[in-house]
């Protein structure tokens, strides 16, 4: 129920609203000129209208009259205008294009509607979104002006990224290595693609960004597998961040666990450059380490070979920089600020700089702290080799403590005060956890974000929509049911009742639930990466070859490389070795003397720039010219790189049924088939046992009743039916239509709730 936030208003309206004699109020405005501030001076239409129509409506896909409350909510405003502006302007002349005149489809609009009360006028806002299209009808002198929801401004096109629970790990522990996905990241991550921001912002520069909203895959850079086994722990995965989502848990009998990324540019080590890291921890001096560790890396920046950058933790509430050029020579830049014993999230963020040396060689490193809002700076002397080639960064992110929106960005001097990473002031929208599980994202590539939401909703039966405020919410089953047995807000009598249609049918009984599920990992490796030419490799003597190459659809890491999942050094073969066993390696040859196999100064790295590409970086410091190929008199292609693809396990099932309502119904099913988003059995199990505690007897379903108009009514809010017997039902469809001759009434759609 909508109200006013203020409680002699809220009452006043209540007293107007059940008086015989109601004098409504409204506000109806467009946003011609589009700047936010609805000042043009053809905005106000308050006085053009003569009747507006406001259709909510939550629209599923179980069998049509069943009492569950499920689908996506949508609402579409339709208002009628006739007559002119103050400044004479006649409403037709001003929904024509020409010269001069504001464009109109597109636009912000905005209904407020209420009644003239003792206290004074006390409206509540009923619709906020877009117009969509103006019909001018000549013939009567009215415009007809139509508008859409929020739902029309998320047309992003989604392309997810590639990545997935490491089959292999899931064998090995099989239910210990848990690292499922939560379906809020998919929402999130949507609203993120639309400039709904839940996380602060990435900042300039960013790399790598990780809200870490139900999975440990980046928004922005790629990879993000996660890595070790939850052992004998059997506490949640996830708890709730300084945002108010989800946010991977750690810490204590947890143990750590790691993803690594692939940043979308690289942090360079050059002379006057430099970089930032920052993340939401839960951290403090009365909080072990996950695992019982007493320090660890929490975020760590390979920018090259045997080169780390990490942001370290200890329990005592310390944190510290550190660079490690060979293993053990590790620098520790500590940080002056202490966190005290308050364990709480805190933001904890470094700039590192090399402030001075020069272009080859770095002498001194600057850290810039920023630690939830106090500063202070470090200054060490170290030499760093400089330079090197690096298209792209490769990062480290270890969950020893809950932790939560991880960014990379590079930038030469820190952020200026106020320039951190800020959590929004208050939350964009409110999304539920999912009560879904993915081991795998889908492969989806320019999908309409509206449309992914849909499927990601009705795939467990959630309710995402806006509502009158313009307000995103995704609701989940549970927040549902817990509407469903709150209080009624309000009660329709058969005096209230112009007219009633209740239909009761075997149609909508279901009491039993098949349910399929298609769970996806990495598993074997393949080839990604192959010569099928004797001359596609053929490096110039002295010379250094680069190429990229597009990667198979599906393909998260590579293997048998040295150093890293996303980057490092293929292996030469010894063409006698060389058969179609061979996944990652290479052989060659001089191109001068095709026989002769050439076993030194060739190296080749292979690292992915993006999550469809990778650079192939061959350095030849021969005197002569190489190819990749055996030494055979028929040589034969000789260069391969394999790695993991999302490959799909057998589709698991399971059935759910109600006895009782067989015995008395027969036999009747629903089918909950897999799809790109049932990957596990588990959730839709307990999913399938709450429907069917709706779904087993047959529901009487009321549509369209016509009522006396409450604008403070909203969807899956819950009412009392006095007729013809008392019954508590959630309102899923309501028509609100205002006129200027007969004030304004609602339709409401129900649904019985279940006892």
């Amino acid at each position: 129920m909508l109200t006013t936030g203020t409680p002699a208003l809220d009452d006043a309206l209540a007293e107007a609203l059940a008086q015989p004699v109601r004098q409504p109020i409204w506000r109806l405005m467009v946003d011609l000129a589009g700047d936010g501030g609805f000042a043009h001076p053809w905005s106000d239409l308050n006085g053009l209208v003569t009747e507006i129509d406001v259709e909510r409506a939550i629209t599923g896909d179980l069998p049509e009259g069943t009492a569950q409350v499920e689908g996506y909510a949508s609402a579409k405003l339709t208002a009628r205008l006739e007559g002119r502006f103050p400044d004479g302007t006649p409403i037709t002349d001003a929904v024509i294009q020409r010269p001069g005149n504001p464009l109109w489809a597109g636009v912000s609009v905005r209904y407020d509607l209420g009644l003239l009360t003792k206290v004074g006028p006390v409206m509540l806002r009923q619709f906020t979104g877009v117009v969509r299209a103006t019909t001018l009808r000549a013939s009567s002198g009215q415009v007809e002006l139509t508008a859409a929801d929020g739902a029309e401004r998320l047309r992003a096109a989604i392309t997810l990224p590639a990545i997935s629970l490491d089959g292999l790990q899931q064998a090995k522990y099989g239910d210990a290595y848990r690292y499922w996905m939560n379906s809020q990241w998919i929402v999130d991550y949507v609203l993120r693609a639309n400039g709904i921001l839940t996380a602060a912002a990435p900042l300039p520069g960013a790399v790598l960004s990780v809200t870490g909203h139900g999975a440990l895959t980046p928004e922005i850079g790629f990879g993000g597998q996660p890595l070790g086994t939850t052992g004998t722990y059997t506490g949640p995965l996830w708890t709730n961040g300084p945002d108010g989502m989800l946010a991977p848990n750690g810490g204590g009998s947890i143990p750590p666990y790691t993803a690594s990324y692939t940043g979308t540019r690289p942090v360079p080590v050059t002379f006057g450059g430099g970089f930032g890291m920052a993340a939401w921890i839960y951290h403090g001096a009365g909080a072990p380490l996950g695992g019982g560790l007493t320090t660890s890396p929490v975020l760590e920046i390979l920018p090259a070979d045997q080169r780390s950058l990490r942001l370290v933790l200890q329990p005592n509430g310390g944190i510290a920089f550190s660079v490690r050029i060979v293993a053990p020579t590790d620098m520790f830049t500590v940080c002056p600020i202490v966190l005290d014993s308050t364990v709480k999230w805190r933001l904890i963020a470094a700039h590192v700089s090399w402030s001075a040396g020069s272009p080859t060689s770095i002498t001194q490193l600057t850290v810039n702290w920023y630690i939830d809002g106090q500063t202070a700076t470090t200054v060490t002397t170290r030499n760093v080799l400089a330079g090197g080639e690096f298209p792209s960064a490769l990062a480290t992110l270890t969950v020893v403590r809950p932790i939560s929106g991880v960014q990379i960005w590079t930038s030469p001097t820190p952020p200026a005060p106020g320039g951190w990473p800020q959590l929004p002031p208050a939350p964009p929208a409110d999304i539920d956890p999912g009560l879904n599980e993915f081991t795998c994202l889908p492969s989806i590539s320019g999908q309409d974000s509206w449309d992914v939401l849909k499927e990601v909703a009705g795939a467990e039966f959630a309710v995402p929509g806006f509502n009158e405020a313009g307000r995103f919410s995704f609701l989940n089953r549970a927040t549902i049911a817990a509407r469903q047995s709150a209080p009624p807000t309000g009660r329709v009598t058969v005096d209230d009742l112009a007219e009633v249609n209740a239909t009761t049918s075997m149609d909508s009984v279901r009491n039993e639930i098949a349910i399929s599920a298609t769970p996806a990992y990495t598993c074997t490796p393949r080839v990604l990466i192959e010569s099928t030419d004797p001359l596609s490799y053929v490096i110039p003597a002295n010379t250094t070859d680069r190429r990229t190459v597009v990667l198979p659809e599906g393909s998260v890491n590579f293997s048998g490389l040295l150093n890293s999942l996303t980057s490092g050094i293929v292996v030469r073969v010894p063409s006698a070795n060389w058969n179609d066993n061979v996944q990652t390696g290479f052989c060659m040859v001089r191109v001068d003397q095709p026989t002769t196999e050439v076993t030194s100064n060739v190296s080749v790295v292979v690292r992915r720039l993006t999550g469809t590409t990778a650079q192939i970086r061959i350095i030849n410091s021969n005197a002569f010219a190489v190819q990749f190929t055996t030494n055979e008199a028929t040589p034969r292609p000789a260069f391969r790189v394999s790695g993991t693809v999302v490959t799909a396990d057998p589709t698991r099932t399971d059935t759910i049924t109600d006895d009782a309502s067989i015995a008395t119904y027969r036999r009747r099913s629903l089918d909950l088939p897999s799809g790109p988003w049932r990957q596990r059995v588990e959730p839709f199990q307990a999913l399938a046992r709450t429907l069917l505690n709706e779904l087993a007897h047959p529901n009487a379903v009321y549509d369209r009743i016509p009522v006396p108009g409450d604008p403070r009514r909203v969807l899956t809010d819950t009412i009392t039916l006095a007729y013809p017997t008392t019954v508590t039902a959630s309102i899923v469809g309501i028509t609100r239509r205002l006129s200027t001759t007969d004030g304004f009434v609602d339709e409401l759609t129900i649904r019985p709730v279940t006892t």
